[in-house]
């Protein structure tokens, strides 16, 4: 899913980019537009009722997008806000030694 060309991964999705010591295989998280949400549900089968999400969509309306075009990866000060969000202690631990890495 992160390979669809209207998402920029961010959070768990791009601590390799960032080359955060976090590794998280099953879960994804991406910035997507308001105007694809609606198809990339249907594309990929998205619940957003499930009891185990394993993707997080943090959706931006289509006028404040503030990603260039063709930006895959959020920046690393986004990443680490991002993990920072996480419930998970290891995330928000990454997310702090990215900010002092910056």
């Amino acid at each position: 899913m992160l390979s669809h060309p209207s998402l920029v991964a961010s959070g768990v999705s791009a601590v390799g980019h960032h080359h955060v010591n976090l590794v998280v295989s099953d879960q994804s998280e991406a910035y997507v537009p308001e105007s694809r949400v609606a198809e990339l549900a249907d594309r990929f089968a998205l619940d957003a009722e499930s009891d185990r999400p394993n993707v997080r969509l943090r959706v931006i309306k289509d006028d404040d997008w503030p990603f260039e075009a063709g930006q895959r990866v959020a920046p690393a000060p986004v990443v680490a806000v991002d993990l920072l969000d996480s419930d998970d202690e290891r995330s928000r631990r990454a997310a702090r030694e990215l900010l002092a890495s910056a």
